[in-house]
């Protein structure tokens, strides 16, 4: 996964722990953007446990 990639993603995430009602929205785009197993493999890599939480939650209709 590139930089500018794993950026992006934490932007949305982080955008969607700040705002937690658009959260899910920011998520399933980023989710739609395709980054959705390889970047939380990345962020359990960096051990960002609370956005992993809140991946976890956001993504459950999904198969992580």
């Amino acid at each position: 996964m590139t930089r500018a990639a794993l950026r992006l993603m934490f932007n949305f995430v982080h955008k969607g722990i700040n705002h937690k009602k658009k959260g899910l929205v920011y998520l399933r785009k980023a989710s739609e953007a395709g980054y959705k197993t390889h970047i939380v493999k990345q962020l359990k890599a960096i051990k960002l446990i609370d956005i992993i939480l809140v991946f976890e939650e956001a993504f459950s209709p999904y198969t992580l």
